[in-house]
């Protein structure tokens, strides 16, 4: 008996490894923000108040709160082949626009130093965000007012191991995200590696 479970114990550890060196995505978390209100310190909405304290975090005023109210999407995916470049693409569905199909499209180009763990943060919000740590690839303009179909950016090497956030800024105007799948590509493949979808997916 006890060899048996020696032999699944190695075994265990010497898969373990194997089972993480692949490029895949770890976590999607679905953030809504529908008002600039905070939740109270009960102990069962306690986590949505730390999360609207999270996405407010800055803004001193009731309308920079409002330009913040929106859809957020955090991604962590693992990057196992670091020396590859990566696309990962979240397509998405909105209220105002019916079953029109958009998406955004982030690029790894660079090689990054080592393996690790990436978090990227989808943000469908009203804030016209000047400074956005990223890089619009040039493809992706778009005339003024108008929201594109196809949003396409590029991670320059300084945020290559930190949070990306991507402001999408189409919450505004195309109504509330009612479906979702993100993808995440290595390489020069046309197929996903990995995938994540909402329940309301076709």
């Amino acid at each position: 008996m006890r060899v048996r479970v020696l032999i699944a114990a190695v075994c265990g550890l010497v898969l373990l490894p194997a089972c993480t060196q692949t490029v895949r995505i770890t976590e999607v978390a679905d953030l809504p923000v529908k008002g600039t209100m905070l939740y109270s310190m009960d102990w069962e909405v306690s986590p949505l108040r730390a999360n609207y304290q999270y996405v407010f975090h800055g803004a001193h005023s009731n309308k920079a709160r409002m330009e913040r109210v929106g859809d957020y999407y955090f991604l962590s995916w693992y990057d196992a082949e670091p020396e590859k470049p990566v696309r990962i693409v979240m397509q998405y569905t909105q209220a105002g626009t019916a079953s029109t199909l958009r998406s955004c499209t982030l690029e790894y180009p660079l090689p990054r130093r080592s393996a690790g763990h990436r978090k990227v943060n989808f943000q469908f919000i009203r804030e016209k965000s000047d400074n956005a740590p990223i890089v619009v690839a040039d493809d992706t303009a778009v005339p003024e007012g108008q929201t594109p179909s196809n949003l396409r950016f590029r991670v320059p090497e300084t945020l290559m191991h930190g949070t990306v956030r991507v402001p999408i800024n189409a919450h505004a105007d195309a109504g509330d995200v009612l479906s979702w799948r993100m993808d995440v590509y290595c390489g020069d493949e046309s197929s996903p590696r990995d995938t994540r979808k909402s329940f309301l997916w076709n």
